[in-house]
């Protein structure tokens, strides 16, 4: 097929969480008509799991690139050490990244002052304060 001469150039290849290219870009608007199956449809070939691809979906409904943010921002705390379902309630609390650390950070410190978790933060044994 040929691209007539006024077509604009097609947009640049980006790489999904597994690294596979995808020509998805962050500011092009998903079709109204997408349902929240075919966002985790589209998540899950964009290479997150099954459990990220619904979460996604039940989120975000047909909004691909809001799925798409949060999952990353989600995958990032976890890679960090923060649990899975804190991480996905302080990102439902807010959005911002130094506030969804500083709420899993304050629930921790709670957790371990109530004695919950012993003397640890995040698998890390603290240092008996000094004298």
């Amino acid at each position: 097929e040929r691209t007539p001469p006024n077509a604009p150039p097609p947009p640049p290849p980006s790489l999904s969480p597994s690294g596979v290219p995808t020509t998805a870009r962050p500011d092009s608007p998903t079709p109204a008509s997408t349902t929240a199956a075919d966002t985790a449809a589209m998540l899950e070939a964009m290479g997150y799991s099954r459990d990220d691809a619904e979460l996604g979906a039940r989120s975000f409904g047909s909004d691909v690139n809001s799925a798409v943010s949060f999952l990353s921002q989600l995958q990032r705390l976890v890679e960090m050490g923060f649990a899975r379902g804190a991480s996905v309630n302080a990102l439902t609390s807010t959005r911002d990244p130094e506030q969804v650390v500083q709420l899993l950070l304050d629930q921790q410190d709670t957790t371990c002052a109530t004695g919950a978790h012993g003397n640890t933060v995040a698998g890390v044994r603290r240092a008996p304060l000094p004298p």
